[in-house]
Parts: structure tokens; C-alpha cells; sequence
């Protein structure tokens, strides 16, 4: 089985590109309709009022894999640079998600941490929105692992137990934090 480990981060639009119906719309549906602050933090945590910067992939079998960066202003990729088996290249987003799902339709099996729930729906609007078309079907079903095994869901108990993130797991199991050095 071919597999592939995906996390992706993210940043919200800018507030000044919303039109004053848009605004009034976020600040109302937040409940927060006086603390636009608040709303504008909240921006990057949904692929209707944010956008990807990065998208990680590491395949667990071979220890390799990629990360594809944001470079303003760049429409086509940047050269890669190589480090440790893990390929960096840079792009606008649209090219991002273009490389995204070249590479996600050779694997069978991905894993995420709350992926069904952020990660995957993210990449799915922002591909909507920018005219992509997927090549695989990423919206699968909750209470499976296979093709899409969310860690979160399974350490959970598929939300029977209170869920944890992935930071508070690695330090109880004694593993590493792959996010504690940043991106």
C-alpha cells in the first residue's frame, strides 16, 4: 500500500479585500460582531476566507517527501532545494494545489491529523474556488480509516473521548512534536 502523510498551513485573507457586505456578514455569523479582531484571526481556518501557504507531504515507508511553499507574486514554481530527503519548492497557491493533486494520485492510503474535519475540506474549497479539479475523491467517510486515516479521529475514538492535538500526543507517547520547531 502506497501511503502518504499530508498536513497543510494556513492564513487568512486579508480583511481590506472583503467587501463591507462580506464583513458585516463574518463579524455577524462569529457572534463577535464587536471584536473584529477576533474574526480576523479566525480567517485562515476555513478555505472560504483563507488560503493554503503550505502543504507537507512525507512518505512514512521511505522517510522522503515535500513541502510546497507559497512565494508570492510567482505563478510557476521555484527551483527545489533539497534537504534530508525532503523536497522544497515554491509557488503561488493555485500552483500548489496544481502539484498537490499530481502527487496525491499515486497514493492509496493518506493520513492527517484532524484532516477530515480541516485539513482535507480546506484543500477541497480552495480548489473550488480557484478552478481546480481534484484527481482523487478526498471526502471520505467518518468512522473508516482507509483511504484516509485521521489520527485525531482514531485517537479519539471517532469523537467518543475528548480529542487531544497533535503537540499533547507526542509529548505523552515520548515522540517528537513535528510542529515544535514551527512549520
Amino acid at each position: 500500500m502506497n501511503r502518504i502523510v499530508i498536513d497543510i498551513e494556513t492564513v487568512g485573507l486579508p480583511w481590506e479585500g472583503w467587501d463591507e457586505e462580506t464583513r458585516r456578514y463574518l463579524l455577524g455569523r462569529s457572534g463577535a460582531e464587536d471584536d473584529e479582531g477576533a474574526v480576523r484571526e479566525r480567517l485562515g481556518l476555513s478555505g472560504l476566507t483563507g488560503k493554503v501557504i503550505a502543504i507537507g507531504m512525507m512518505n512514512p515507508d521511505t522517510g522522503n517527501g515535500g513541502v510546497y511553499y507559497e512565494v508570492p507574486d510567482r505563478e510557476e514554481g521555484i527551483a527545489p532545494i533539497e534537504e534530508e530527503g525532503i523536497v522544497f519548492r515554491g509557488g503561488s497557491e493555485e500552483w500548489i494545489l496544481r502539484m498537490f493533486w499530481k502527487d496525491i494520485a499515486k497514493y492509496d492510503l493518506w493520513v492527517t491529523f484532524n484532516g477530515k474535519s480541516f485539513d482535507i475540506p480546506f484543500l477541497m474549497h480552495r480548489s473550488i474556488i480557484l478552478g481546480l479539479r481534484p484527481s482523487k475523491n478526498l471526502d471520505t467517510a467518518r468512522f473508516r480509516v482507509r483511504p484516509h486515516c485521521d489520527l485525531m479521529e482514531v485517537l479519539s475514538f471517532f469523537g467518543a473521548t475528548r480529542p487531544y492535538t497533535l503537540s499533547f500526543w507526542c509529548r505523552t507517547l515520548g515522540i517528537g512534536d513535528p510542529k515544535g520547531e514551527g512549520i
